[in-house]
Order: C-alpha cells, then sequence, then structure tokens
C-alpha cells in the first residue's frame, strides 16, 4: 500500500478563498448596519456589533488575527527551510515573521488602543494625533523598513514587491487612515457616514493587504521549494493507539506558483 498522500496548495486558490471570505465579512457588516439603523433600537448591542469591522473581540477582528498569523507563519516556514539548508539569512525570515505575529497579537489584544490615552493626557495629543498610539508607530515602522530593506533587495522582484504592496495597504489602512478618523472623531464625535465609511475602507485594506502578503509568501515558496516532502512519524505511547496503516508516512506538499496554474475550466477536473 502506498503511504504517500499529496496535497496541492497554490498562493492564487488560497488568496480567492480568503478573499471570498472577507467578502463575506464585509457584506455582513453592511447588513449589521443595516439591520441596526433601522431596528437597532430593539435589539441588543452584541447582535449587530458581532460582525462590526470596527469593533473588537468579534468575527471580523478574530478573522484578521488568523489572516495576519497566517502571514507570520508563513514566513517562518521559509525560514525553517533556509535555516535547514544552512542560508546564512535564514533568521532574518523569523526575524520578519514577528511583525506580523505582533499585529496579529495586537488585533485580539488590543494593546495599541492601550497606548493612546496615557499619550493623550501626557502630552495632549490632538487632531491627527487623537489616537496618540500612532506617535508610536511612525517611527518603528520608518525604523523597520529601512531595517529590513536589505532583505527586500535580495528577493526576487516580484516577491518584493507583492510583500511591499501588502504592508504598504495594511500601514495605510491601520496607521494613515486611522489618523484621518482620529481627526474627523475629534471634531465631529464617533459616528455618522463619513466615519462609519473610513472605518469599512480601513478594515477591508487591512484584511486585502493581509491576503497579498500570503499570497507572496506561498508563490516565493512555491518557486523555492516546489515539492516538499514531510515524514509523520508517531511516538511509541505505554497505551494503545488507533489502527494505523503505518508507522511513519510521507506527505507531499505540492505548492504551486499561480503561472502554473491550469486555465479555470480545468480547476474543479478530478
Amino acid at each position: 500500500m502506498n503511504d504517500r498522500f499529496d496535497i496541492r496548495v497554490s498562493p492564487l486558490r488560497v488568496a480567492l478563498a480568503l478573499a471570498a471570505i472577507a467578502v463575506l465579512l464585509l457584506i455582513a457588516h453592511l447588513g449589521a448596519e443595516a439591520v441596526r439603523t433601522t431596528v437597532g433600537e430593539n435589539l441588543p448591542d452584541r447582535a449587530t456589533g458581532i460582525w462590526n469591522l470596527d469593533e473588537e473581540n468579534n468575527i471580523p477582528t478574530w478573522y484578521a488575527s488568523i489572516m495576519l498569523a497566517l502571514v507570520a507563519f508563513g514566513l517562518a516556514f521559509v525560514g525553517l527551510m533556509k535555516y535547514q539548508e544552512r542560508d546564512r539569512h535564514w533568521w532574518q525570515w523569523f526575524a520578519i515573521a514577528l511583525i506580523p505575529l505582533f499585529l496579529s497579537l495586537d488585533d485580539m489584544a488590543q494593546l495599541h488602543e492601550a497606548l493612546s490615552d496615557p499619550l493623550s493626557e501626557e502630552y495632549g495629543f490632538n487632531g491627527l494625533l487623537h489616537w496618540a498610539w500612532v506617535v508610536v508607530a511612525l517611527p518603528v515602522v520608518a525604523v523597520l523598513t529601512v531595517l529590513f530593506l536589505p532583505f527586500l533587495r535580495r528577493l526576487p522582484a516580484r516577491t518584493a514587491i507583492l510583500l511591499l504592496a501588502g504592508a504598504g495597504i495594511v500601514f495605510s489602512g491601520g496607521v494613515i487612515l486611522e489618523m484621518f478618523e482620529g481627526w474627523w472623531v475629534e471634531a465631529n464625535g464617533h459616528g455618522g457616514v463619513i466615519i462609519f465609511s473610513m472605518v469599512t475602507v480601513q478594515e477591508v485594506m487591512e484584511m486585502l493587504g493581509s491576503i497579498i502578503a500570503l499570497y507572496a509568501v506561498i508563490d516565493y515558496a512555491a518557486g523555492y521549494r516546489p515539492n516538499l516532502i514531510f515524514r509523520l512519524e508517531r511516538d511509541a505511547l505505554p497505551f494503545s493507539s488507533v489502527p494505523q496503516r503505518s508507522e511513519s508516512a510521507e506527505v507531499t506538499l505540492d505548492l504551486e506558483p499561480a503561472e502554473r496554474l491550469a486555465p479555470a475550466e480545468e480547476l474543479y477536473q478530478s
């Protein structure tokens, strides 16, 4: 019996699936807002807030956090391959993976929000710096950009452009657009069509940027090592185990760059 099991992964298919989920979340967000404005007084806040892109600890936040964690995992996975091949730049992949990993944690734990009130109370930031955490974020992003420029220059142009595009979209939505949101909220209060639209665009940009970055990482891995073989081995335990085919098996992960994909009409033939 052949114990080899092949799994095919295409960056384009992964990106399209994740984008479809993001579109569904956007539709749910818009629908929840429509329900809130029409019959919201008869519903508990959580009934609509669970789909609100602007709120925390809900389904869109969970999804955005997972997306960033997948990007971090992908970067670390490439770093592991580089390490096993004794590539001297392997550690840079792990280092850059810490960025989306921290952003994933921040999405769920709301770490950056905890900076705003103390900084505003201490230094009186206002206007575009209404959300005072951006005062810390801007120089940190500038430093990280300078530090990782040599890393990006060593990448294939396609990968570097996609990673920069993904990071740039996340930064533009999560920092730049949020600065304008803070300015608007300070002048007009939190509410209304304008702030709702800005928040919606911001969250969609962050999800889109994560999808592009993940696509870039999978596509790079597909070109770097198209056929990855994992050997799975079960541990010898003192109690009985479920029936199995063998004590070890090989799993081959076939990564396909987007340009190798079959035409659309052939995608579902299997």
